[in-house]
């Protein structure tokens, strides 16, 4: 919340475009209009994010009306003012907040209160986690709405140990719900779900050797998993309104993978690197301590 305004980054004022274009559509009933693009390349789907900006908007267009924004900001418009990038990244930092406490909170039911107190230390104070996490933008969500979902699958499945959870049922409708969003705001998020079927093959072959009838809460599980999946798809009114429309645009939009995009690496700017980028990239753009804990959980993973 501290940062919000000192700073934009390339796409913000974009998003924040596609968010005001959503709201319109959405307020005027246009549901196949309510799309991160209209036909240019775009990162999709971007749901959530143009959410955020929705309420953003509506937040700002109150400040207006009340006479607490500037006459020049005004004239610009939302998607254009540092007032409204300021009340856009403010909102996307109470987001991701909420989603941070919902992780922690997740993670104490799974493993711990121990854990969650250092999963929840260590998400609050990396500073680029920290700096994204106020951005209009979707990286954050994606992350956090992804993970947030894979903890609850394995709350909810059992895995690696069950934990007695009385409301099983909501963890896994909730776990699609989040495994959902988080596919909603970038596509990039199916990177989440071979986790999820691992973690259901886990916990489907640790209830067998209990017997075959055993296995049937873990099928329950996973169908209420998928309803909580297909539930969230309420929220990407373009998807249900216009589906071929928007199916191609998803399609097209996953093409943007396979562009080569100019970086910044080892002193020159180049093509789209590989795998080997997050080799040096990421331990500079960790802090110590969080570079030091990652180790340490690797040799205890390995000796334990």
């Amino acid at each position: 919340m501290l940062t919000a305004g000192a700073y934009s980054g390339p796409d913000e004022f974009l998003w924040m475009l596609r968010s005001q274009r959503f709201l319109e559509a959405m307020t005027q009933g246009e549901f196949s209009a309510a799309s991160a693009t209209n036909g240019e390349a775009a990162t999709m789907p971007g749901v959530t994010t143009m959410w955020v900006g929705s309420v953003a908007k509506s937040v700002w267009r109150l400040g207006v009306e009340i006479g607490v924004v500037g006459d020049a900001d005004v004239a610009a418009g939302f998607a254009n003012s540092r007032s409204g990038l300021t009340v856009a990244q403010a909102a996307m930092g109470l987001m991701t907040a909420a989603l941070v406490a919902v992780v922690v909170v997740l993670v104490a039911r799974w493993a711990g209160r121990g854990a969650a107190l250092a999963a929840g230390v260590l998400l609050a104070t990396e500073p680029l986690l920290v700096t994204h996490g106020a951005t209009m933008h979707t990286d954050e969500l994606v992350g956090l709405f992804g993970v947030a979902g894979l903890v609850a699958t394995a709350l909810a499945l059992g895995v690696p140990h069950r934990t007695g959870a009385a409301d099983r049922w909501a963890v896994a409708v909730a776990a699609g719900a989040l495994c959902s969003l988080a596919v909603l705001t970038k596509l990039s998020a199916l990177g989440f779900l071979p986790a999820v079927v691992v973690f259901g093959v886990w916990a489907s072959v640790a209830r067998r050797r209990s017997g075959a009838a055993a296995v049937r809460p873990v099928a329950r599980l996973a169908g209420l998993w998928l309803v909580g999946a297909i539930g969230a798809l309420a929220a990407y009114p373009a998807l249900w309104s216009a589906p071929v429309t928007e199916v191609r645009r998803l399609l097209d939009s996953a093409t943007l993978a396979t562009e080569n995009q100019p970086q910044f690496f080892l002193g020159e700017i180049t093509g789209t690197v590989g795998p080997h980028f997050y080799l040096v990239a990421v331990p500079f753009r960790l802090t110590p301590w969080f570079l030091v804990a990652l180790m340490a959980v690797a040799l205890l993973v390995w000796v334990r």
